[in-house]
């Protein structure tokens, strides 16, 4: 009702409110619960409020306030208010009334609670008076009210107003001073106090950036140590005051860049912000980290010791960033001042200063990046992987930092490889060991087998020197057989490993064919041990999915293993390519048993691309075995997918040399798309049907433009594909002219503009000429002036083609290019009479000539985005000239039937 009728109809509606709160029976309870109603519906923003009520609400609050309102209204409440003082001071006095005499302690803390809902947004005079400010800071002392008290302390410190007014009042109130003096804070207090000086120290931090008055001065070096001190306190109390960590952080760069003076040097609090910080990221001592350990990296929610950590690091690297020195020799220091070696050393403490050294180059910028390459952070590493005896820790997670300390420096490493390499052979020799991959903790080994991959990338070309060691090390454990089936690693870091193998061979100066043997031949005599057992226990369903993940899993190891090789300019030697072909080989029999097992179809399909870059031309009498038994044995359009990207890069890669290996899959390909697309019922389809069918159409699509635009159109040309041809034609023309997708008709369009510059050459050169002269002659002139030219203007001229429209546009530019092409190939005259003639009388009449002297394709897409623009004013103008005439005919017959009228 107050927020109905109040100003206007109900002035005195707060003379009945404050009846409520004397100490009668339940009136106060009543009365505070009428303010806390008020705040929520009047004074709280809300989204959805509409613009009268946000209007009537500034209303109540003015008319409380005792700011004027409107005349009537003004007269109203003069009328019938007879006390000087506004609504909001008599609701204060109320307030504080019941808090000095109430007896009940829940109605005291709710009075505080409401008390600190209107300190925001009444006049400052209120807040600041002797009898609230006194009543606020004896309650603060009061541990039943403590913690509403602080509540309240803190509105005042986030209220706005001017900041000279800020300052004198922060001042005024000497909050540090008050809190220091409390005793005995329980943890929901202790969190208060940290609200409230984190608060005051971003408004403080924000005067002195600005202006150093001697005040800010003085209440910043009031505020730092109890800040400093929460900051250090334990997690809820420490988190809270972050934001002003973040900002000094801000503040202390800010100072070291502008080098002020008269300012006290902020950067002087680092060196014991560093040291709180190395407190504090240190994990509670009866924390669990087991997770560090377990096999499954999928965390969806971290818990509040992990984002606090977080935060923590996030702290450090700011501060790496705006003082690498400092840093650098803070974090010297506490690794000095761990026990020595430091296999002995707390894990608490050595965990937390690895995580700093892991993080420390995470702060580094391009202007400070050479921290990593010289001066005391290199020796810093070089101490850590030499002296140190660190892999001797009993803690797994200490093995992990390092190794991840030893991946994230590599280049460190890398010059030591360089030079003797005895830094690098220390961190293989643990990571081979039980240290490492050998050690009897599931999650760690898998663990470590990535570490081992990054680490060799991270080396390069100077890891080839270790492959002897870590082949013996490790070939042991990559076995994959009945008695040890990838029970020590999860798949995926076992093929880690392999492709770690790979990079080591393929980096090895020598004995790479020797290398690469020892990993390869058991696994070809595991296949052709294996493959007999398929086809012998064709019933037993659980001995066939045992074998076929070993199969696949062989097939992926070859392909990793692969990955390895550097794409050198010479390529690999021709015992490494002979190995490479032997496992290609069993790997293609492997399919051929197993031709609907889609695992293996995968890993073979990306073994043939990892193939495709190493062998080179190698690679191309295996094609056709393998593009049968792709295109026969698949059953679903997302096999298709993956025979698309595999035709496509053969195109890509070999041009012209490709269509050999082609030649026999063209037509099988496009029957298998034409077998794998959803039908088209009498009553349509599914949307997932459609989507479904324009996949597959992408795919044909897309591998016809391929074959043409990289050399291959003479695979349309062979004797195994030509009786296909006009279907190849007919199927690209309709995805020109029935497809609205414009990907689809810009990849139809780059298909054709390559069949006029390869088939439609008028010098003789023309492939098409050469294979059969007469079809040469009726294909340039009934289909590509006949059907391929007019479609594509019948395009251009729909009145839904918009030239504004990026992707329309491309197609646009597509015609262009095809034109441009055709008159290119083509004589003069010719092209003159079979297109420019024939579209400027039969459409519009525009110009085309420009055509014949326009000199490259941009050109060419100006004048037909023109003749677009000016097609469609003409026939704008028809339709006029039409509806026109319309009229005049109605108005000839209504003439006319006015005079026959007349006459009878």
């Amino acid at each position: 009702m107050i927020k109905i009728d109040y100003p206007t109809n109900w002035p005195g509606a707060f003379q009945e409110v404050l009846s409520l709160s004397f100490p009668t029976k339940n009136q106060p309870l009543l009365f505070l619960r009428i303010l806390t109603s008020l705040v929520d519906e009047v004074v709280s923003f809300q989204e959805g409020r509409t613009k009268e009520e946000i209007s009537s609400n500034s209303s109540i609050k003015d008319a409380m306030r005792g700011i004027p309102q409107s005349q009537s209204q003004s007269q109203s409440q003069s009328q019938s208010q007879s006390q000087s003082q506004p609504v909001t001071s008599l609701l204060f006095e109320a307030m504080i009334n019941i808090i000095a005499t109430t007896q009940n302690t829940g109605l005291a803390q709710f009075s505080l609670r409401t008390l600190a809902k209107y300190i925001g947004w009444v006049d400052i005079s209120l807040v600041m008076s002797a009898t609230t400010i006194s009543m606020v800071f004896s309650s603060l002392s009061h541990p039943p009210l403590s913690s509403h008290a602080a509540d309240c302390i803190l509105e005042i410190v986030n209220k706005g107003m001017d900041e000279d007014e800020k300052l004198a009042i922060l001042q005024q109130l000497d909050i540090m001073n008050q809190l220091s003096k409390l005793s005995s804070c329980t943890l929901q207090l202790q969190v208060k106090i940290s609200e409230i000086c984190n608060a005051m120290g971003l408004q403080i931090l924000q005067f002195f950036d600005k202006c150093s008055t001697p005040t800010a001065i003085n209440l910043l070096e009031q505020t730092m140590p109890i800040l400093m001190r929460c900051y250090e306190s334990e997690l809820p109390v420490s988190f809270e005051c972050f934001p002003f960590v973040t900002r000094l952080i801000v503040t202390i760069d800010k100072q070291q860049q502008q080098r002020t003076t008269g300012q006290p040097n902020l950067a002087d609090h680092l060196p014991q912000l560093l040291q709180i910080t190395y407190t504090r990221i240190q994990y509670p001592a009866d924390y669990n980290i087991d997770f560090l350990l377990t096999e499954d990296d999928d965390f969806d929610e971290l818990s509040d010791v992990d984002n606090f950590l977080r935060e923590i690091r996030n702290i450090w690297i700011r501060v790496v960033r705006i003082s690498p020195n400092v840093c650098l020799n803070f974090l010297t220091s506490i690794l000095s001042s761990l026990p020595t070696p430091l296999s002995t050393a707390p894990f608490f403490q050595l965990e937390a200063a690895l995580r700093l050294l892991f993080s420390f180059s995470e702060g580094l910028n391009t202007k400070s990046s050479q921290f990593l390459s010289e001066g005391m952070f290199p020796q810093v590493i070089a101490a850590l992987h030499t002296n140190s005896h660190i892999t001797n820790h009993p803690r797994r997670e200490i093995l992990l930092l390092y190794y991840d300390i030893s991946v994230r420096y590599g280049t460190i490493l890398k010059l030591d490889a360089a030079a003797n390499g005895q830094m690098l052979m220390s961190v293989f020799e643990s990571l081979c060991g039980t240290k490492g991959l050998l050690n009897d903790q599931s999650g760690f080994r898998n663990k470590c087998a990535y570490v081992m991959l990054r680490l060799v990338k991270s080396i390069g070309a100077e890891v080839g020197k270790y492959v002897e060691n870590i082949v013996a090390g490790i070939q042991h454990l990559l076995a994959i057989n009945a008695s040890n089936n990838n029970n020590l690693f999860k798949p995926d870091n076992s093929l880690h490993l392999f492709e770690a193998i790979g990079i080591l061979i393929g980096h090895s100066a020598s004995k790479q064919s020797h290398y690469l043997s020892i990993f390869t031949a058991p696994q070809i005599a595991r296949i052709n041990d294996l493959l007999p057992q398929v086809q012998n226990d064709q019933n037993d369903n659980n001995a066939n999915v045992t074998i076929n993940q070993q199969l696949s899993m062989i097939i992926g190891m070859f392909a990793h293993l692969s990955k390895g090789f550097p794409m050198k300019q010479g390529g690999v030697s021709e015992d490494v390519c002979k190995i490479f072909k032997t496992t290609l080989e069993t790997s293609i029999q492997t399919l051929s048993v197993l031709p609907n097992n889609d695992i293996i179809r995968t890993k073979l399909t990306f073994f043939v691309h990892r193939l495709i870059l190493l062998l080179n031309e190698g690679i191309l009498p295996f094609i056709p075995s393998i593009l049968n038994l792709l295109i026969t044995s698949a059953t679903e359009s997302e096999n298709l997918t993956s025979v698309t990207q595999l035709l496509n890069l053969l195109c890509i890669k070999f041009n012209g040399k490709a269509v050999p290996a082609l030649d026999k899959a063209l037509l099988p390909f496009l029957r298998k798309c034409v077998e794998l697309m959803p039908a088209m019922g009498s009553g349509g389809i599914h949307q997932q049907l459609l989507t479904e069918r324009l996949i597959v159409k992408k795919n044909y699509i897309l591998f016809l433009q391929h074959a043409m635009s990289y050399e291959c159109g003479n695979l349309f040309l062979s004797g195994t594909n030509l009786s296909g041809l006009e279907d190849v034609l007919k199927i690209m023309l309709d995805g020109i002219v029935f497809e609205n997708d414009p990907q689809v008709r810009k990849t139809c369009l780059l298909f054709f503009t390559g069949v006029v510059k390869l088939w439609c050459p008028g010098d003789g050169s023309s492939v098409l000429e050469n294979v059969n002269s007469d079809y040469y002659n009726g294909f340039v002139q009934e289909f590509v002036y006949g059907r391929l030219v007019v479609d594509c203007m019948t395009i251009l001229a729909d009145a839904k083609f918009n030239v504004k429209d990026a992707m329309q546009m491309r197609v646009l530019n597509e015609i262009a290019c095809l034109i441009y092409a055709l008159k290119l190939c083509r004589s003069e005259e010719e092209f003159r009479a079979n297109f420019v003639v024939k579209f400027e009388l039969g459409y519009c009449g525009v110009n085309l000539n420009a055509l014949m002297t326009c000199e490259n394709e941009k050109a060419a897409t100006k004048i037909f985005k023109q003749w677009v623009v000016c097609y469609r004013d003409l026939e704008i103008q028809k339709q006029q000239q039409r509806l026109f005439e319309l009229q005049q005919n109605q108005q000839q017959v209504l003439y006319e039937e006015a005079q026959r009228m007349a006459g009878t």
